[in-house]
């Protein structure tokens, strides 16, 4: 989001004070401390911070314990070895309990294969939190037919949150026309981001179902025989429990058309034979457009400020702040809460007035913050809980 400078009240607060009270965690840097992600994962203990400083590409790694994961500036990841094509870029394994956090990251998926991996995928924390992640569309059906991937998947994971993400799926596809038959190419909805029955929160990204996959037959003088009934539906960009968005782009694929050729695809006449549609850009049973316009201009960096721009409704805002979000919880009169309220505090006033304005938060350049998550979400007088804003301290 962006607003214009005119008539933008700037204020400063300092949270020095407040996360200097924090207590450290352990560091672990790449390549300085381990020369890779997947060594420093395995050097490092429950609660850690790994900052990768280095431009080279991490080959797959499985995370097991509670951890935050840093890039600096970027952490590449990809699938660079032959036994992980059948497993996630990053997978989830954890002991059941913690939450892991990613920020400022690419994530790339398994090179194309019949059954291509989830970039990232699992189970076995209790939250998860990407921030500035970056999930590329996977390959599928680009050497052979081949069954799509989400591009997030979790399974038993009960809150997961996105802050300032874009993340694309593969829907099923195919790279060649069958002769005389359907294509069949498995009945399945690939959404960019599938939580299962948890509870999703989607702040300021972009999250887009794949289109679906390339679906004809050659040869025919008809359309063949069989209704070719899965791989063109357009795919979903979300399936959870509950969903809960602000400031958010969800859209699902389009759906293809089968197209039926007397000889050589494109050489030759054709007649289209089905024309698919797209399933519902989100699939939930909840699914709330959060109100109020509040986000950051950049991120929260050591010894810089955290610098909020918002656009709040007429009348006195108070900021809420926590460590990090956490999972909603509704409040009776005010709304949904998205704070932990284990470390909730009130910050004071955000904004006498409401209307256009900033605020800046200044950041302590300890280097024990670093990888520190931290969330603010407005409380307007009258209406009550706004959309929150959230970060991880970066260097």
């Amino acid at each position: 989001m962006h607003l214009g400078f005119a008539s933008r009240s700037v204020l400063t607060f300092a949270l020095a004070g407040l996360l200097n009270s924090v207590a450290s965690a352990g560091q672990i840097r790449v390549p300085a401390d381990q020369p890779t992600l997947r060594l420093a994962l395995l050097a490092a203990q429950p609660g850690d911070v790994i900052l990768v400083q280095t431009a080279a590409p991490q080959d797959c790694v499985v995370i097991t314990k509670p951890v935050t994961i840093i890039g600096d500036p970027v952490l590449l990841l990809w699938e660079n070895e032959p036994n992980c094509g059948t497993k996630a870029t990053v997978e989830l394994a954890g002991p059941g309990s913690g939450a892991v956090a990613i920020s400022n990251a690419v994530v790339y998926g398994s090179f194309d294969c019949y059954y291509p991996a989830t970039p990232i995928g699992g189970t076995g924390f209790t939250s998860l939190f990407l921030y500035n992640v970056n999930i590329p569309k996977p390959n599928a059906g680009l050497t052979g037919i081949g069954v799509g991937v989400e591009g997030l998947r979790t399974t038993g994971i009960p809150f997961v949150a996105l802050e300032r993400c874009h993340i694309d799926s593969a829907q099923n596809n195919t790279d060649d026309c069958t002769q005389g038959s359907a294509v069949q190419l498995g009945i399945a909805n690939h959404a960019a981001v599938d939580v299962g029955h948890g509870s999703l929160l989607v702040l300021d990204s972009k999250l887009h179902g794949s289109s679906g996959g390339f679906l004809c037959s050659k040869n025919a003088i008809f359309c063949p025989g069989g209704l070719a009934t899965a791989g063109g539906e357009g795919a979903s960009a979300v399936k959870a429990g509950s969903v809960h968005a602000a400031n958010s782009i969800l859209t699902a694929g389009v759906g293809t058309t089968y197209v039926a050729w007397t000889g050589y695809p494109g050489k030759s006449q054709s007649q289209v034979c089905w024309v698919y549609g797209s399933y519902p850009a989100v699939i939930a049973t909840t699914y709330v457009t959060l109100p109020g316009a509040i986000a950051a201009t950049g991120d929260a960096k050591l010894g810089g400020q955290w610098q909020l721009e918002f656009d709040l409704p007429s009348g006195a805002s108070y900021a809420l702040f926590s460590y990090g979000v956490g999972r909603p919880i509704e409040l009776p009169g005010l709304g949904t809460a998205f704070l932990d309220s284990a470390t909730f505090t009130v910050l004071g006033l955000l904004s006498a007035t409401g209307g256009v304005g900033t605020k800046s938060y200044v950041v302590p350049a300890s280097t024990s913050l670093l990888g520190l998550q931290i969330a603010l979400q407005p409380l307007h007088a009258g209406q009550g809980l706004l959309r929150p804003v959230a970060a991880a301290i970066i260097p």
